[in-house]
């Protein structure tokens, strides 16, 4: 039987392109081959460590049996298995039969890999060791992917300090196509640190960086942070445009010479704080929240922490300062901003045992204006409903975080709410404007001063109400003023990564016109945040309010008194379930109330805007002034589910009680509580 191996390599005999080619090869196949120029079969040929699916291979080849015998089509059908990267050569034979040429693949597949094993390994885990290899099990793979993984590997131990490292390899037969590929690590001496010399440093303290003394261990990969610490410090010092560039040096003694030259050039002064890239909003909408001045020496913490908070303004997607060069020591700072969508429709069920099912509608605008087209101010507007069967509750409240650029801001709000939910044995009607003015102090503290008017009226009280409540019947006028300090150092909006809100409010009510109560009211608030891993939230809240009545007043009124349950704070309870009770067990409100909250919220994998998160709530009502209440105090347990989107927020909860006070006859353990809200921003 005659053979012609190697076609590619008879091809080209003539040398005159592929005409050639062609014609030669017929040619030199006149006298040997049949008339016939039909393929009478394919065949594979494996000469390889590999395992493959013969009938698989061949089903999906561009040439078949019964195709007419063409060279350059079986080059062809070579070149579509070698795309595939399963083989590490493929040698296209020819067999001569009495019937016509039977095509033989001769191959060699790549083997399996089936596992890594590590011999020397001691500076590093297995599992670090893997990710430098950067090799997929399972896959198959050649000799030059097992040295690139060796050379992976050896770069990564030199990255720590292991600067002799090197990496052998083989590859070890395990049968049926399969390999194992073994690595052997020579780690050879850690290098320290020798000389660190810095060149064109300016007359300033340079902070301790550690882990780049001399004497500790060279590490490459610390050398980044490195510059990038000296880089910041120069900047944070009025060197607008420093830059820091290292090199380092072994020497034969085991030790690295770090050689650095810095570049601070001059120290520059802010001339002018620009604005770009705003279509609707006012650029004193952005200025309010750059506490950089002209005039001042360049910071570098000053202008992230600007941009921080321009971010949190909710209104701005992204915001990049940058500093550009005007004169000698001079620096415009130019913070390029991009809008968002600042509006927002929320809407929602709630549902309880005593109030029923209410639809709930939120509309809001953080960027509004009082004057058309309605937008670019930076006042934060909000109307809300909540409309059902025994419950109609209306407020609208505008906020301006800043007046005119400056560090004033003001506020105002009304509300009206008809409650009949409230209890069996009376109704309640209410309505109230307050407004208020203050301004902020080292950008994260602000104070502010304002009045409030509430009116009250319990009506419909039964026959069968006890006296406490009979004596409530009638309306009620909280008015006076109130002082309130906050605190906000929160980083991130939608998951927040890391700082503090809290809120101190004093409030007077007395009778001066138009009041008829006289009470103080004092409460404080916060909620922390924390990111213990990448896109994890955990967030801990907490608040404590209470009345304290004076004067002509014996008791709170009992509109101002505090209930807890529901969606805002113990979310396994029926809504202002949680409360003092009377013998008959009606709740009658305490003047004391305090809850605190711990809720973990991780990422869903794969979706990026989607969280899951377990919560516990605790808290309990107190009958007077100050009184934390006796007994176990309510808590929950539960879990959310949290759309972080800005056009599409949404949250579900469900929880259920841990633990109900003694005295409450409405919740019990085991019910589910489910609360929710969506909205859609525009």
């Amino acid at each position: 039987m005659f053979k012609v191996r190697h076609l590619p390599h008879l091809i080209p005999v003539l040398g005159l392109g592929l005409l050639g080619c062609v014609l030669s090869f017929s040619v030199g196949f006149a006298q040997e081959l049949p008339p016939s120029q039909t393929i009478q079969a394919i065949t594979i040929e494996e000469n390889g460590l590999g395992r493959i699916d013969e009938t698989g291979l061949l089903r999906g080849l561009s040439i078949q049996a019964g195709d007419p015998f063409d060279p350059v089509t079986i080059i062809a059908a070579r070149d579509q298995l070698l795309t595939t990267g399963s083989f590490d050569s493929i040698d296209p034979l020819v067999e001569d039969s009495p019937e016509g040429p039977i095509v033989v693949l001769a191959l060699r597949t790549k083997p399996i890999l089936k596992a890594v094993e590590f011999a020397g390994l001691k500076e590093i885990d297995a599992s670090e060791a893997r990710k430098l290899l950067a090799l997929a099990l399972g896959e198959r793979t050649d000799a030059t992917e097992l040295a690139a993984a060796g050379d992976r590997l050896a770069k990564g131990l030199a990255e720590k300090g292991f600067l002799e490292a090197t990496v052998k390899w083989k590859a070890i037969p395990l049968g049926n196509g399969e390999i194992t590929g073994s690595f052997e690590v020579f780690s050879g001496v850690t290098y320290k640190i020798g000389e660190i010399e810095i060149s064109g440093w300016p007359a300033m303290e340079r902070l301790p960086i550690k882990g780049m003394e001399t004497g500790s261990p060279f590490i490459p990969e610390n050398l980044i942070p490195f510059a990038q610490d000296l880089e910041w410090q120069l900047r944070d010092n009025g060197y607008a445009f420093a830059h820091v560039d290292l090199i380092w040096t072994p020497t034969t003694d085991r030790t690295v010479n770090i050689p650095v030259t810095t570049g601070p050039g001059g120290r520059f002064v802010v001339n002018r704080i620009l604005i770009e890239g705003l279509e609707v909003t006012d650029p004193a909408v952005a200025q309010s929240s750059i506490g950089t001045q002209p005039g001042t020496l360049y910071r570098e913490a000053s202008i992230q922490a600007d941009s921080a908070r321009l971010l949190n303004r909710g209104i701005f997607g992204e915001a990049q300062p940058e500093a550009v060069q005007v004169g000698p020591d001079k620096v415009d700072i130019v913070y390029r901003l991009k809008e968002k969508p600042s509006g927002r429709f929320m809407a929602g069920l709630e549902f309880g045992q005593d109030e029923g099912l209410a639809f709930v509608a939120e509309l809001g605008e953080r960027n509004f204006s009082f004057t058309p087209p309605f937008r670019g101010d930076g006042i934060d507007a909000n109307l809300r409903g909540v409309i059902g069967t025994e419950r109609l509750q209306l407020s609208a409240r505008a906020f301006q975080p800043s007046y005119r650029g400056g560090p004033w801001f003001y506020g105002m709000g009304a509300s009206a709410a008809q409650l009949e939910y409230l209890s069996d044995q009376y109704n309640q009607r209410q309505y109230g404007f307050d407004f208020f003015s203050g301004r902020t102090f080292d950008n994260n503290w602000s104070a502010a001063l304002g009045y409030q008017y509430s009116h009250f009226e319990v009506y419909d009280v039964t026959a069968a109400a006890p006296a406490l409540i009979q004596e409530e019947e009638g309306t009620s006028r909280f008015a006076g003023p109130f002082v309130q300090l906050g605190l906000n150092t929160v980083k991130g909006t939608l998951r927040p990564e890391s700082g503090l809100t809290a809120q101190a409010r004093l409030e007077l009510g007395s009778k001066i016109f138009p009041g008829d109560v006289e009470v103080i009211g004092s409460s404080i608030g916060a909620e922390w945040f924390a990111s213990p891993f990448s896109r994890h939230t955990l967030s801990v809240k907490g608040r404590f309010r209470t009345m304290t009545p004076y004067g002509s007043t014996d008791r709170a009124p009992l509109p101002l008194r505090e209930f807890l349950g529901g969606y805002d704070n113990l979310r396994g309870f029926n809504f202002r379930s949680v409360s003092p009770r009377n013998e008959e067990g009606d709740e009658i409100g305490g003047e004391t109330s305090w809850f605190a909250s711990v809720e973990y919220a991780v990422p869903v994998p794969g979706v990026s805007f989607l969280d899951v998160s377990a919560f516990m709530d605790i808290g309990l009502v107190g009958l007077d002034s100050f009184d934390l209440g006796s007994g176990a105090p309510a808590s929950d347990v539960g879990i959310a589910v949290l759309v972080r989107a800005d056009n599409f927020p949404l949250r579900v909860n469900i929880a259920t009680p841990t633990s109900i006070p003694e005295n409450d006859t409405e919740n019990e353990t085991g019910q589910v509580q489910v609360s929710f809200s969506a909205g859609y921003a525009f």
